[in-house]
C-alpha cells in the first residue's frame, strides 16, 4: 500500500484535511467525525484510501521526529505504524470495509499517542 501522493484534487485533499483535524485531537476520539470519516472512504476509491493512509503515516513520522528518542514512544508508534499498513493492506486487497479501519486505525493512533 506504500504509494507516493503526488496532487490531491478537492475530494481527497478536503479528506486529509479532515484526517488531519481528527489527528490533532488525539488522544481523543469523537466516534461521529469517525462514522462520517468511514463514510468518506465508503467504496473501492485506492486513491481515497491510499489519501488516509498517506495522512496517518505522515503523522506517525511526525511522532518520531518529535522530541528526543524515548523507548516507549518509538515502540508504540512503531506498532501502530506496523497495525494501520498491514491492516489497510488487507481492507484494499480483500476489498473490506473501511469504517472498521477508520476506527481501529484511531483507536491505534490514540494508544500511541498517550505516554
Amino acid at each position: 500500500m506504500r504509494r507516493a501522493l503526488a496532487f490531491l484534487d478537492g475530494d481527497a485533499l478536503g479528506l486529509r484535511n479532515g484526517i488531519i483535524a481528527l489527528l490533532d485531537r488525539l488522544p481523543a476520539i469523537d466516534p461521529r467525525a469517525l462514522h462520517a470519516l468511514g463514510d468518506r472512504l465508503y467504496g473501492v476509491d485506492p486513491a481515497m484510501l491510499a489519501a488516509f493512509v498517506d495522512t496517518v503515516n505522515a503523522w506517525l513520522s511526525a511522532r518520531l521526529a518529535a522530541g528526543p528518542p524515548d523507548g516507549a514512544r518509538l515502540v508504540r508508534v512503531a506498532e501502530a505504524w506496523e497495525k494501520v499498513n498491514r491492516a489497510a493492506g488487507d481492507v484494499e486487497e480483500y476489498n473490506l470495509d473501511r469504517k472498521p479501519l477508520v476506527f481501529n486505525v484511531f483507536g491505534w493512533l490514540a494508544e500511541a499517542s498517550r505516554g
